[in-house]
């Protein structure tokens, strides 16, 4: 985005107007890193909350009643001039936002006070907002949005006011509101514009069917910080969601995407982890598992539960600082003499048959795992063209439990004998799977299914060993 450049005719409106201005393509110079950054952009370009002269947004400014009128007046595309009458408030007068307010009191979105007063330039109240944007959301719009979460009264739910304690349930099982720390919504507590744009955003991104929350965290592995501001999509308190690649990296594992199949997958010399984008299934040191949310692209980045990643793995992971402007994660890991970062051997070698140690030949390229006895017993091993191997291996070939990913993304688990694959399941980057057993031709170095369940187009093939002939399946069972 480009810097915002100013006339010199908007010197002279600097001091006649403290009223925010209409910015685009603008870089604010006070929201970057801040936990409402995206959010404050995403109004900006929806043209309904914008920034002020002098470049900035001020994200911590409480805003007023009149201000978040106008907002959902310009998201409902009202023609003010339409409502530019005399108000039936006593203290609007000609307020700059009296179209809106007259508006928003006609169509049922604001009530007043019982003084017959508005306060157009009082800070509005946290409970205020919930309630106006839900009879926004209902009343205005007309939309029957889904009710994602349970409801989950606030540790506070007693300190809001009765009239507003619907709209605020209803923002909460939204997903709109997550509240503030220990889980309170803060209902008496000022808006800030940080806020209030982190709020309607949610709201607009579920009407137009986008991801409705995304932040930032600050990742510490055995409380020394390895990673800052890492994206996560929290909407939803139970099921956060983290970036896939910054995380796995910060641990000290290996991530590759493998985009014929969407297949991602993260690597250390002890654990493996495999899953695909937009599925619940995935695969931990050759277990499968059931997530609760399928990863998914947010922003560029894919996006995987950070819980059950933690469970799978048996990481000790705790989530804090919920809602702060920068969260932390906080990940408890055993020892490794390995440094990923190094080539090298990390062990004792008495002799050359005696080593015992771990070996790590390369980032992407060569052997990373445990040596015992001169010969490698577990690990991963990358050849030069692409294949990738995980699991056991004895006499220096992959023998055993494993599992392995070719260029095309196409995983393996099961057990290989003398490097090739056994018995097992197989995904082909075609969605057809295969599950039984493997054949190794000597003489060809073919290898190719010789018994088991063939899976394509949500038809099976070849559940009795009688419909296999030759390594394939009989022309009759097609």
């Amino acid at each position: 985005m480009k810097k915002l450049k100013y006339l010199l005719a908007t010197i002279l409106l600097l001091a006649l107007s403290a009223t925010p201005i209409a910015a685009q393509d603008i870089i604010y110079s006070d929201i970057t890193g801040h936990w409402a950054e995206t959010d404050i952009y995403y109004m900006t370009n929806k043209g309904l909350l914008n920034g002020y002269l002098n470049g900035s947004f001020q994200p911590e400014k409480k805003i007023t009643r009149g201000e978040f009128v106008n907002i959902l007046a310009k998201e409902a595309g009202v023609d003010q001039q339409a409502y530019n009458t005399a108000s039936k408030f006593s203290d609007v007068g000609n307020h700059w936002a009296k179209a809106a307010i007259n508006w928003a009191s006609q169509i049922g979105v604001v009530k007043g006070y019982e003084n017959n007063t508005f306060k157009a330039d009082a800070p509005i109240k946290r409970e205020e907002l919930a309630a106006m944007l839900n009879r926004h959301i209902t009343t205005v719009k007309g939309l029957n949005l889904p009710l994602k979460y349970p409801e989950d009264p606030f540790n506070d739910n007693s300190k809001i006011s009765g009239w507003a304690k619907s709209d605020v349930t209803a923002m909460q099982r939204y997903g709109f509101i997550q509240g503030k720390g220990n889980y309170n919504f803060c209902p008496q507590d000022t808006a800030t514009r940080a806020e209030t744009a982190t709020m309607v955003a949610r709201y607009l991104r579920t009407a137009n069917g986008e991801s409705i929350n995304s932040a930032l965290a600050d990742i510490y592995v055995n409380n020394t910080l390895a990673k800052k501001a890492v994206a996560i999509d929290s909407a939803e308190r139970a099921t956060t969601m983290v970036a896939m690649r910054d995380f796995f990296e910060a641990i000290g594992y290996e991530v590759a995407f493998y985009r014929n199949t969407s297949l991602v997958a993260a690597y250390n010399h002890q654990k493996d982890m495999e899953l695909w984008l937009g599925k619940t299934m995935a695969y931990a040191n050759g277990s499968q598992k059931t997530l609760s949310t399928a990863p998914y692209i947010l922003n560029g980045s894919t996006m995987v539960p950070l819980a059950d990643i933690g469970t799978a793995l048996g990481l000790s992971i705790i989530h804090s600082n919920k809602g702060q402007a920068t969260e932390t994660i906080s990940v408890t890991l055993s020892p490794s003499a390995t440094n990923t970062g190094a080539v090298g051997f990390y062990g004792s070698a008495a002799s050359s048959t005696a080593v015992q140690g771990e070996a790590h030949l390369g980032n992407r390229v060569g052997f990373w795992g445990t040596v015992e006895n001169g010969a490698m017993t577990y690990g991963s091993y990358t050849t030069i063209d692409g294949y990738r191997y995980f699991g056991s291996w004895s006499n220096n070939q992959f023998n055993g439990q494993g599992r392995s990913i070719n260029p095309m993304g196409e995983l393996s688990l099961g057990t290989f004998a003398n490097g090739y694959m056994n018995q097992g399941i197989t995904y082909f980057s075609d969605g057809t799977t295969f599950q039984g057993q493997w054949h190794y031709n000597t003489n060809t170095s073919a290898i190719y299914p010789s018994q088991g369940v063939l899976t394509a187009k949500g038809r099976s093939y070849g559940a009795n060993s009688t419909e296999w002939s030759g390594g394939a399946l009989t022309a009759t069972k097609w």
